[in-house]
């Protein structure tokens, strides 16, 4: 058992580095350390990227998809390119802020020992070992999900023309790759504070009477609070451009189908092939932006639910009789009770269901403007 679990964090280590998500190494006692081949690595990946961008804007630009207006083809290469832009990013801020990955660590590990000292032992909330294996074996599913659907999607888009061959499928479909893993790490770190904003109310609930205890889980909190808040400051343009450009997919998918719909001849292979695909891609996107949004919406909620327990305990230490250790726990209850958690991105946009919904609203909104735009010519 302890061989697989070193084989996978292996496994996941390398995958992320390849792919310039993890240009740190380790020193002899396993920590993270800040890596001048891990940046440089990062760079030469940069360059390659913007190389093979030039090459699918180039093919891009030829290639006119069925049912695809030419505002249709302007609108989804201007997400493509900043779905580019964002890899780019993404790959130059966790290259060059390496130190801050290195101090996520480093709070996480502060976290393990925290918990040591109020006697939570072998918690697997907050066990980094199994969440790198759940994190390995959802980067291996996204994976060749990944590869089986570009490729059969690429093999549609080159059913007329085999001049474009792999070269095509390498420039516009590889260096995606980066973001889905990019959604896939965030997403199951969010996944990861919840379940332990969820661990840390428990004992809130379990250590009502021990000043001691609701002083150290309340320190827990605030830093697993300011953990949240400087891990989503370090991704919040990467988070916001991937909000962005899969916004606007979503938006030139959704109008490609009305034209699919309202079409009335005959389909050929091609034309329902293309349908399918638009409308795997379509639920893609929407589940993706439901998971950006939602999943730190959840964190929020889970984090600010300390309030209800805090609450309870208030109301039950008032009711009791005021000795000095009650008024301690009443006055360190109120500090705690004041703090709440709101996640958004650089504070122009809070990552709740709003925010889902109101993209669904703009994309709903655009459909309208160009068949309105449509009927006028």
């Amino acid at each position: 058992m302890q061989s697989r679990h070193t084989y996978t964090k292996l496994f996941v280590r390398c995958f992320l580095r390849i792919i310039g998500l993890f240009p740190l190494f380790l020193d002899i006692n396993g920590n993270p350390i800040f890596s001048y081949l891990g940046l440089f690595f990062n760079l030469c990946l940069v360059f390659a990227y913007i190389f093979m961008s030039i090459i699918a804007f180039q093919k891009r630009m030829t290639l006119v998809l069925p049912k695809e207006t030419v505002v249709a083809q302007i609108v989804d290469m201007i997400a493509d390119g900043l779905e580019n832009l964002n890899i780019i990013s993404c790959l130059l801020v966790v290259a060059f802020r390496q130190k801050c990955l290195v101090k996520f660590y480093e709070k996480l590990k502060a976290i393990d020992l925290r918990l040591y000292d109020i006697n939570v032992k072998h918690c697997k909330t907050f066990d980094i070992n199994m969440n790198i294996i759940s994190l390995g074996r959802k980067l291996t599913i996204v994976g060749i999900s990944f590869f089986i659907i570009c490729t059969v999607d690429h093999l549609r888009l080159l059913f007329d023309n085999y001049l474009l061959s792999i070269r095509f499928w390498i420039a516009y479909q590889s260096t995606k790759i980066v973001i889905y893993n990019l959604i896939i790490v965030f997403c199951e770190t969010m996944i990861f504070f919840r379940k332990s904003f969820a661990k840390l109310n428990l004992l809130f609930q379990q250590s009502s009477s021990s000043y001691d205890k609701i002083q150290d889980i309340g320190q827990l909190h605030k830093i697993l609070s300011e953990l949240v808040d400087d891990f989503v400051g370090f991704y919040s343009f990467m988070v916001g451009s991937t909000i962005v450009h899969n916004f606007i997919h979503l938006s030139s998918n959704m109008y490609r189908i009305y034209l699919f719909l309202k079409f009335n001849g005959d389909w050929s292979l091609l034309d329902f092939l293309d349908f399918t695909s638009i409308m795997i891609w379509l639920n893609v996107k929407i589940l993706i932006l439901y998971f950006l949004c939602a999943l730190p919406a959840a964190v929020s909620e889970e984090a600010n639910k300390k309030s209800i327990f805090i609450h309870r305990m208030l109301k039950a230490v008032r009711e009791n009789d005021l000795t000095s250790n009650n008024k301690r726990i009443a006055r360190l209850l109120t500090i705690l009770y004041q703090t709440n958690l709101e996640i958004s991105v650089y504070g122009v946009f809070i990552l709740d269901f709003k925010c889902f919904q109101s993209i669904l609203t703009t994309s709903t909104m655009y459909i309208v403007f160009m068949i309105q735009l449509e009927h006028l010519k």
